[in-house]
């Protein structure tokens, strides 16, 4: 008999909900019967990347304690063996309901190191993740901080890396370029609009990159609405000031942003911290050179300096626009494929 999984998503597209829907679209149709369900006010931009049949609900929140009905309700209507969240806001009030079905096993995947976290949601995450049956970390340096500044029971901590759907990304990479000028240099960045991403210090960065390069632009490729409006609108009032507004082009969500990737000259990691870089590993992959700030240590192990790309230290305006203009002297690159870790998920999921 199949287990049924149901996983939770935020209904804006990131890394934690791509990361979500690539584990459900691999696990074994044989074994598992997934359905999803998506969280948030916002449009639900994660809806294109699910089939309709497993796409069960959009709860549109209005506030905790209605969101806490909504999942509850969502539970029971779905009656799953298995629940799956990639996200600590929606984990915490998983977690939270967990007590009320002792027969699921929730399991949780930790989106970001745990320093990253405010004061508040450390001491949620300390006081509920452990009833979680397991808890995943991208890193065994975010599996460490569990263990040691969350004091999480290490038994429940398992370290895997992010699965990526290398055959989707390899053919929507092949759609035309959206570049139409050849002769220029393209930099491109992708993420959502928040302070986490760095997009401030890129656009400084950016700057300085074009007062040696005069024919580059900018592609910034991400959600820009919802939450991440305001964010938005302190990155345009900069490009603004900067004089840039014909050289930085802000292109809000797509859903193909690896046509963006593929074509750059190169790929621009900015941010202040991550959990662990989809898109970096993405870019690379797609044999575009990078340029990344070293804001978690698996960033130096995913760049190779000087072949794949050029790291930068974090929060250095200076030193990001050298890495930059680096970078794209290094044309096309060969990076070793990504290790598949989807079968791991398939494995996890049949052990709980």
């Amino acid at each position: 008999m199949k287990k049924k999984v149901l996983i939770f998503v935020q209904s804006c597209v990131g890394g934690a909900e791509r990361v979500s829907v690539t584990i459900g679209k691999n696990l074994n149709s044989e074994l598992f019967d997934v359905s999803y369900c998506a969280v948030g006010p916002w449009k639900c931009d994660i809806s294109d990347f699910i089939s309709s049949e497993q796409f069960k609900y959009h709860l549109q929140y209005a506030s905790p304690f209605r969101l806490l009905v909504g999942l509850y309700k969502a539970i029971c209507r779905i009656s799953p063996d298995i629940i799956f969240s990639s996200t600590m806001y929606i984990s915490t009030k998983l977690l939270l309901l967990q007590p009320l079905f002792s027969k699921i096993k929730f399991v949780v995947r930790s989106e970001n190191t745990f320093f990253t976290f405010n004061t508040r949601q450390r001491w949620m995450i300390r006081l509920l993740y452990r009833n979680a049956k397991k808890i995943i970390a991208q890193t065994d340096e975010m599996r460490n901080e569990l263990i040691e500044k969350a004091h999480l029971p290490a038994s429940k901590i398992i370290v895997i890396q992010n699965p990526q759907d290398f055959k989707m990304i390899s053919v929507l990479a092949q759609e035309p370029s959206p570049f139409k000028i050849s002769s220029k240099t393209f930099f491109v960045a992708s993420g959502r609009f928040a302070h986490q991403k760095g997009f401030d210090i890129l656009v400084r960065a950016f700057a300085v990159v074009t007062k040696k390069m005069r024919e580059a632009e900018l592609y910034i490729v991400g959600s820009n609405s919802g939450s991440n409006e305001g964010y938005y609108k302190q990155i345009c009032e900069m490009i603004n000031q900067l004089g840039l507004t014909e050289k930085i082009h802000c292109m809000g969500y797509q859903k193909n942003p690896y046509v963006y990737m593929k074509n750059a000259d190169c790929f621009v990691l900015s941010s202040r911290y991550e959990g662990l870089p989809n898109v970096l590993i993405e870019a690379l992959y797609l044999g575009t050179p990078a340029a990344a700030t070293t804001c978690i240590p698996a960033v130096s192990r995913i760049v190779e300096n000087g072949k794949t790309g050029y790291l930068a230290k974090s929060e250095d305006v200076d030193s990001l626009a050298e890495a930059m203009l680096n970078a794209v002297k290094l044309g096309r690159i060969h990076s070793d494929s990504p290790m598949d870790t989807t079968h791991f998920f398939n494995n996890l999921f049949q052990e709980v």
